[in-house]
């Protein structure tokens, strides 16, 4: 992969990973003000696994080949 390549790679990465971020903060938001007091539950498996999603865009080995 050639430099462009990478640094493109990289940037699609960093705008996905910022609108799971997103909505990540969507269902928080919304689970403080409008969530019915029965749907915590499944509001918390949602963020569980957008939380691990996240955790695992940014601890991608790639990233770091990219940068090299």
């Amino acid at each position: 992969m050639n430099p462009h390549e990478a640094y493109q790679w990289l940037v699609e990465d960093s705008r996905e990973t910022a609108v799971l971020d997103s909505i990540r903060s969507l269902l928080v938001w919304d689970q403080r003000t409008y969530i019915p007091s029965r749907g915590h539950a499944h509001r918390a498996e949602q963020r569980g696994v957008l939380t691990r999603l996240l955790h695992a865009r940014r601890t991608n080995p790639l990233i770091d080949e990219h940068l090299s």
